[in-house]
């Protein structure tokens, strides 16, 4: 029913999964000019929490006592591949402001950021970001940062839950980032920031797909692992021909988990 609609100009599907993607690539929709969005790149952040997760995976008996040196080891193994985000020095020099809601901040922000109008993007608004996260917030599932500068929002994230409660995974993906002027130097102090988070309260992974490739760059340039995904999530199909035309350009296209039913 949902791809056989006329009222609409684009059909927008954001979380396929393996057997879906091969339905929709039969019905030949297409993939936004984005590169790897079927890769994932991730941080563990709870190495015996994560390895038990794998075991599980596995169907390892014994997990919870295997999950001991096996969470050892993977934790050499981040030691040795782990690189800083940013330099120690600048570690001090931002405040994190973390938001229990979307404020007028963020309307000041969007009004502050003609520049990204040419983007393709849901509405990020105040009472469109609070809509589609009210139940987030109230379930705590939802991480929203910030750095101000000058009293104004310079950039944020949000980060979301995804856990596994079959393989007993703890995870947080970042779904969105947007930036006025700090560009990738925000991007990594609040992904830093995240990783304190996660290690503070126990998530076990810190994971990143979709986004452009600007940012695809740098964060895999940080990320200690990666993996490839089952399938290729993001998929559209233009009704509109001169929407068609534009979405063939990469330089439209910022793909997240947020533009979407990802983390509703």
């Amino acid at each position: 029913a949902y791809l056989r609609q006329k009222d609409v100009d684009l059909l927008l599907i954001t979380t396929a999964n393996k057997q879906a993607a091969r339905v929709y690539e039969g019905l030949k929709l297409r993939k936004p000019p984005v590169k790897h969005c079927d890769k994932a790149y991730f941080w563990i952040t709870h190495p015996k929490g994560f390895a038990q997760s794998v075991l599980i995976t596995k169907s390892i008996p014994f997990n919870a006592v295997l999950k001991y040196p096996l969470g050892t080891a993977i934790f050499l193994v981040n030691l040795f591949k782990q690189q800083p985000l940013i330099e120690k020095h600048k570690r001090t020099e931002h405040t994190i402001i973390e938001y229990a809601e979307f404020s007028e901040e963020f309307d000041v922000f969007w009004k502050n950021n003609p520049a990204r109008s040419n983007e393709f993007m849901a509405q990020r608004d105040k009472d469109s970001m609070m809509w589609h996260f009210s139940h987030s917030f109230k379930e705590e599932k939802v991480w929203v940062m910030g750095i101000k500068e000058n009293g104004f929002l310079r950039s944020y994230a949000v980060f979301f839950r995804y856990d596994n409660e079959k393989y007993l995974l703890k995870r947080v993906r970042l779904i969105d980032f947007q930036t006025l002027k700090g560009g990738n130097d925000d991007l990594l102090i609040l992904l830093n920031y995240a990783l304190r988070k996660a290690t503070k309260t126990n998530v076990h992974m810190v994971e990143v797909f979709g986004f452009k490739e600007s940012i695809q760059q740098i964060v895999k340039s940080r990320a200690p692992f990666e993996r490839k995904l089952p399938s290729w999530l993001f998929f559209y199909k233009a009704l509109n021909k001169d929407l068609e035309k534009r979405l063939d350009n990469e330089a439209v296209w910022n793909p997240t988990s947020f533009d979407g039913d990802g983390s509703l």
